[in-house]
């Protein structure tokens, strides 16, 4: 349960998210995200009011993108019918589809594997799936829920690497709740929720991002 949380972020910026387990981590991200509503207050992203929203659809479909702890990729589908599933329902042409989908993966180190059922993936292979399928529509605002954290060394450093990226390019602000050192390291401010109650953390010692302090 949340208590009084209050939060704002700046368009560009990249905050990470620490706490213990059941301190209310993915409820933040899940109202942020527009997949649940708060009892009380309010959520403004981008100018939209979202508990005034009685449909977040389109929110969800046009402003932020989410990376899930457990990936919620579909198996029916091929790594690349993953990637694009946004854009569908969206109603992107199938062409521009293709290639944001395709640049994406690549990004992600999995070229080649784009006609892969999920099945035939590694769970680290499918983490890097998913956040393509985050990433694929250009989202203002990215929620991730430990998006390094069944990655080895190597592929966690090439993940940050697409998300900085990201962020650069196209201002993208981005939350994500994380233990791992590199991606804190990358981050601008740290908070610790505990007990539904935020606070912030001291800067990290050393930053990558080169953003703003």
């Amino acid at each position: 349960m949340l208590d009084g949380v209050s939060l704002h972020l700046d368009p560009g910026e990249f905050v990470g998210l620490t706490g213990s387990s059941g301190s209310g981590k993915s409820t933040l991200l899940n109202i942020i995200g527009g997949l649940d509503r708060p009892d009380s207050g309010s959520v403004t992203v981008n100018g939209l009011d979202l508990t005034a929203l009685r449909r977040p659809v389109a929110y969800r479909r046009e402003v932020v993108g989410f990376v899930f702890q457990s990936h919620h990729l579909l198996p029916t589908l091929s790594v690349q019918q993953n990637v694009e599933l946004p854009l569908v329902a969206a109603h992107v042409h199938r062409r521009e589809r293709v290639r944001r989908a395709r640049a994406l993966i690549e990004k992600a180190g999995l070229a080649g594997r784009e006609r892969a059922d999920l099945a035939e993936l590694s769970g680290g292979e499918r983490q890097r799936v998913a956040i393509a399928r985050a990433l694929v529509h250009e989202p203002l605002l990215l929620l991730a829920d430990e998006p390094t954290a069944a990655l080895d060394e190597a592929t966690a450093e090439r993940v940050l690497e697409i998300l900085e990226e990201a962020r650069r390019e196209r201002g993208m602000t981005m939350l994500a709740v994380t233990y791992d050192p590199a991606l804190i390291g990358r981050t601008q401010r740290m908070l610790r929720l505990q007990d539904g109650a935020l606070s912030e953390l001291p800067a990290p010692a050393a930053s990558t991002s080169g953003g703003p302090r």
